[in-house]
């Protein structure tokens, strides 16, 4: 059994590309997608949830097609923009100047690569604004159309996180204010 040391506890396989943290006995994947090697928990200790989780982040990993390159947020919320020319003025309108916010106002920055977000970063980036619910849930469409279409071009795994969540429409003002 090959045993791997880090700085605190040990790490001790238990099958392949298994391990499982000898401390708190949590599982985790080691495994090597496209010559990249992905190190992950897999947030259980029950072995048989921690092989299925095994698998369902293989498959994840498999369906990323790393050939496109690595794109970053400004250059995929460009190209969104370019989808949504044919919607109604307003709408792109609304959509040009939410996604000039996403790359003026993203916590890291609009040369982050997609694939290192967080779902904090879209916390935090909302939480630079003060508005209303209906303006905030504008502001979460937009974004979760730029990753649907990141998704469908196989640049992010389809099974990420949800982004955020949409708040319901309170009987205040829901106008943008302090953006």
């Amino acid at each position: 059994m090959e045993i791997i040391q880090p700085k605190r506890g040990v790490l001790q396989k238990v099958g392949e590309s298994l391990y499982r943290y000898s401390s708190n006995r949590v599982y985790y994947a080691r495994i090597k997608v496209s010559g990249k090697e992905i190190k992950r928990s897999l947030r259980t200790t029950d072995p048989t949830l921690a092989r299925r989780n095994l698998a369902a982040l293989k498959d994840e990993r498999r369906q990323i097609d790393r050939s496109q390159g690595r794109i970053t947020l400004g250059e995929l919320a460009d190209r969104y923009l370019e989808t949504v020319l044919h919607q109604k003025p307003k709408t792109v309108e609304r959509k040009t100047f939410i996604v000039g916010k996403i790359k003026q106002d993203w916590p890291t920055g609009a040369l982050t690569q997609i694939t290192r977000i967080k779902p904090s970063d879209v916390d935090l980036w909302l939480s630079r604004y003060r508005f209303g619910s209906a303006s905030r849930n504008l502001f979460i469409s937009c974004i979760k159309e730029i990753f649907a279409l990141a998704m469908r071009d196989r640049r992010f795994p389809s099974s990420a996180p949800a982004l955020c969540e949409t708040r319901k429409a309170d009987q205040t003002n829901s106008n943008i204010r302090g953006v």
